[in-house]
């Protein structure tokens, strides 16, 4: 029984890839235009809310510019979040109770 809860528990906890393709082609498209975009990768972590005792899924996803793009703190990411918070309350709804199916991250790095 132990074995089967414990598969059970890894399905509904895990993030299903086509989703993860569906944030990925998003910000590539959404940055394709800029001289100073390069990459974006996803990571799979956990996260624990301090209301509750269940992980939950938590997608780092990382941005990378350009070495040479000297003003990386003026980039303005505001608009994008927003998007990706719409994205992932399409891609994750909450569950019956309110509590968030998924959370995310956002890093930035110079390459």
């Amino acid at each position: 029984k132990n074995l089967i809860r414990h598969i059970l528990k890894e399905e509904t906890d895990s993030v299903d890839p086509k989703k993860i393709e569906i944030l990925k082609k998003f910000i590539i498209d959404y940055y394709s235009k800029t001289d100073w975009f390069k990459d974006v990768d996803f990571k799979m972590g956990s996260w624990k809310s301090v209301m509750s005792s269940k992980e939950i899924p938590e997608i780092i996803i990382t941005i990378y510019v350009l070495d040479e793009y000297d003003l990386v703190d003026e980039i303005e990411f505001s608009d994008l979040i927003d998007e990706i918070d719409f994205l992932m309350n399409v891609l994750f709804p909450r569950d019956n109770k309110g509590r968030y199916t998924a959370v995310w991250v956002l890093d930035v790095e110079q390459q």
